[in-house]
């Protein structure tokens, strides 16, 4: 499940961290402040939907629902950096690169997987965890290990739980652990690419990437659909109008007949 942390939900599974890690870097980029997707863009996806929902509010005397969605934020600031269709799923060669770095949380780290993809583990308070983690990561005899059956000893003996939870993803390719975690219930998320994001069960269930009409009548092509919803109302997402698409439509309704609409277009006034 990808929870509601910066770290999980914007940062890893949206593609963004994807999108920012350098390929000379040899493993994946870990985000660098705290509440980065919180500060990230917050004017056009926090400051200006409450604006709306105040006036709203203000309008018609009803309290409007705002919701926005961290992953989907991300998404839209992903795609603008690379889509998908370009470039390479993931590196090849991770074999030199430190899954996971300093922690003395084994629940709180990237580890890289058998072909190049990193999982990001993100359970901050392993309380209630452990068996079911381990289980998950393929190690059940470590819940019963009294180096790791309790939070203070699983601390105490981080780097020997790194090690082995590190050694069993390793094991398996990146699509086996984004298809088997989906059941764990702490918090982890697939460092994915927007290739990824393609075939990703949250974004194909919550419709964050959806197929629009071409301008010029040609084939449809996919967009991100905007992160704010009122109410729980499902947006329309269509394509951007072509230049002047709907110069003569307005100017009709506002009253304007046809022969004087064909004098500006004569004279270049308009398009």
């Amino acid at each position: 499940m990808s929870a509601g942390y910066d770290g999980t939900a914007f940062w890893t599974r949206s593609g963004v961290g994807h999108a920012l890690t350098p390929e000379e870097l040899g493993g994946a980029l870990s985000q660098g402040i705290p509440a980065f997707g919180e500060l990230h863009r917050r004017d056009e996806h926090r400051r200006r939907p409450s604006s709306a929902r105040c006036f709203i509010a203000r309008r018609t005397g009803e309290a409007v629902e705002l919701d926005v969605s961290l992953l989907e934020h991300g998404l839209v600031g992903g795609w603008r950096e690379c889509h998908p269709g370009h470039g390479n799923r993931r590196d090849d060669a991770l074999d030199d690169a430190d899954s996971t770095g300093p922690s003395v949380n084994p629940f709180m780290a990237n580890y890289l997987t058998s072909d190049g993809g990193t999982i990001n583990l993100c359970i901050v308070s392993p309380t209630g965890y452990i068996r079911d983690a381990f289980e998950h990561l393929g190690l059940p005899e470590l819940a019963d290990d009294p180096r790791f059956a309790d939070v203070l000893p699983l601390i105490e003996n981080a780097a020997a739980a790194v090690e082995l939870i590190a050694e069993s993803i390793r094991s398996k390719p990146f699509e086996y652990w984004r298809q088997h975690l989906k059941t764990m219930k702490g918090q982890w998320a697939p460092f994915q690419s927007l290739i990824d994001l393609g075939s990703d069960d949250q974004a194909i269930a919550n419709d964050m990437i959806v197929e629009v009409e071409a301008g010029d009548g040609g084939k449809p092509f996919k967009v991100v659909r905007g992160p704010i919803q009122f109410n729980h109302e499902p947006l329309e997402t269509t394509r951007a109008p072509q230049a002047s698409e709907h110069t003569e439509t307005v100017l009709m309704e506002l009253g304007m007949d046809w022969d004087r609409i064909e004098e500006l277009k004569d004279s270049g006034a308009i398009a």
